[in-house]
């Protein structure tokens, strides 16, 4: 009879367990059946700089903590500047905060609080000190080569109970640091873009420095990249039927009379040659550019007038930077390189540099420029051959020059193509395209010339052309004088290939073309002008 009852009593406390298990909330185990308890979240965070000064924002970043229960959205977030117990901050959604510190040893609390009100805590040390605050302002950070610039240091700051001890200036000319005053006037004998330093040393022998970019232009001239002559003369354009690679549009073969000479770059414009006259071109008055350190843009003269990007500052690729007002070399991933074609410049970009050079060397009658960018970027009298100034070749004027003075059709103005793809020996030697580049642009010049002196008429970057992209193949005319391209469009010509290509897109003849607006890795440009 006692074990009936103790077997019924059993029984029924199973089955109150049971029933009561049915009405709470747990987390399953759906592989073995069992429960999970819910998991508290983990604190990380970070701080920068690890150690700083009395007025250095030190910023705090929490966005490494997780939660293996939810999403990191679900995270909140408080700060203990001093591991006191008190809160200094309530729950903060965001994971980042900054925060300044009088000087001392902090060692700051991280709460993270989930969804389920569950908490976790971390925490790190910071060194907090009274050194110098090194802080200087320039009264221009752009000025012509006869003029001087003005640097105060008036604005540093020392700790409490220190003193400054030593101003130290370096002027960004291979000189180093030398012991200057407060206030210094520094005047540049050569143009150019510096780094200037200051070095500022308390008396407790802390040292802060501070930096800013400047810039010496030529405000009244520039001295263009240099170019090569081409002489009058008549050449067939286009690629016979049966040339390896070749192309529909690019037939029939034509004789075409240039019959006005013209000097054409030798090279493809450099990157430091772009970010000089850029500079320039922001110095001029009223300024012809504008920029935000993201994307340079035209100012045209007439108000209204649309602004279009002419190169693009925040594509990964552009080697070319814009800080304190002043433009500078970019390491892209592949170092300094001044001496590499200027890439991620737009059609407009080409021709405003065209005009800008044009302004530069006569700034009283910039009125002769090759583009209007007040009435829709239009040509000179809307005819090429009648700019007296500087633009960009038409495709007959580019493919002339990259033919030299060879009188044949080959595909290269040194021979004949072998191979379509990355391994062409008689491109080799002439041209950095797929078989010979590392990946990447190559200083300008560095491979064999045409019989003219020019170089990378083929490979490097793609070259804009004046032209508007016109028909699918050339016309049927036998002979033609001074062609160019229509007058409206919807793409520019580019020609030559580039660093990537294929050795089929390096052929003289070889025709593409791309939307104006368009900032590339693989296109660039070089100057042309009258004789």
């Amino acid at each position: 009879m006692f074990r009936r009852i103790s077997r019924v009593l059993f029984l029924a406390g199973l089955v109150s367990i049971i029933l009561a298990g049915c009405g709470t909330e747990e987390w399953k185990d759906l592989s073995t059946g069992g429960s999970l308890s819910p998991i508290a979240p983990v604190a990380v965070f970070v701080v920068g700089p690890d150690d700083g000064a009395t007025w250095t924002e030190f910023t705090f970043d929490a966005s490494g903590s997780s939660d293996q229960d939810g999403s990191l959205s679900a995270l909140r977030f408080r700060w203990d500047w001093e591991s006191d117990g008190t809160p200094d901050t309530p729950w903060l959604d965001e994971p980042v905060t900054v925060q300044t510190f009088a000087a001392g040893t902090y060692e700051v609390e991280l709460s993270v609080m989930d969804a389920d009100n569950l908490m976790n805590e971390t925490t790190r040390t910071i060194n907090v000190t009274v050194g110098p605050l090194g802080l200087f302002t320039v009264t221009a950070n752009v000025i012509a080569i006869d003029e001087s610039f003005t640097f105060d240091a008036h604005d540093s700051e020392v700790g409490a109970g220190l003193d400054i001890a030593t101003y130290e200036w370096d002027w960004g000319a291979g000189d180093g640091f030398i012991l200057g005053d407060t206030v210094v006037v520094r005047q540049y004998p050569v143009y150019g873009n510096y780094n200037v330093r200051l070095r500022l040393t308390d008396s407790g022998g802390n040292v802060d420095i501070d930096t800013l970019r400047v810039a010496v232009v030529d405000r009244d001239g520039f001295v263009p990249p240099p170019m090569a002559p081409v002489l009058s003369d008549t050449f067939f354009m286009g690629s016979p039927g049966d040339m390896l690679g070749s192309e529909l549009d690019e037939s029939p073969v034509h004789e075409v009379f240039i019959p006005q000479g013209f000097d054409i770059g030798i090279t493809e414009v450099t990157n430091q040659q772009f970010l000089e006259l850029a500079q320039w071109a922001l110095a001029y008055d009223p300024p012809l550019v504008s920029c935000n350190g993201v994307t340079l843009v035209n100012v045209p003269e007439e108000e209204g007038a649309p602004r279009i990007e002419l190169l693009d500052l925040d594509d990964p690729d552009c080697e070319i930077a814009f800080t304190d007002g002043v433009f500078h070399l970019r390491d892209a991933g592949h170092g300094l390189n001044p001496d590499h074609p200027v890439k991620e410049v737009s059609w407009y970009g080409a021709a405003s540099y065209c005009n800008w050079l044009t302004i530069s060397l006569d700034p009283d009658d910039p009125d002769n420029l090759a583009y209007d960018d007040s009435d829709g970027w239009a040509l000179y009298n809307g005819n090429p051959a009648s700019i007296p100034e500087y633009r960009l070749p038409t495709e007959a004027e580019w493919e002339m020059a990259c033919r030299a003075d060879t009188d044949t059709l080959s595909a290269f103005y040194n021979g004949v193509i072998t191979n379509l793809e990355c391994s062409d020996p008689v491109l080799d030697p002439i041209a950095w395209y797929c078989g010979t580049s590392s990946g990447w642009t190559s200083e300008v010049a560095a491979l064999a010339p045409n019989s003219l002196g020019l170089f990378d008429m083929s490979g490097n970057l793609w070259e804009w052309c004046t032209d508007w992209k016109q028909s699918d193949n050339y016309s049927d005319a036998a002979f033609i004088v001074n062609p160019w391209g229509p007058l409206t469009g919807s793409n520019k010509v580019i020609r030559g290939g580039y660093w990537n290509s294929p050795a089929s897109d390096c052929r003289s003849g070889n025709r593409f073309n791309a939307s104006p607006e368009l900032t590339l890795d693989s296109v660039g440009f070089r100057i042309f002008n009258r004789h």
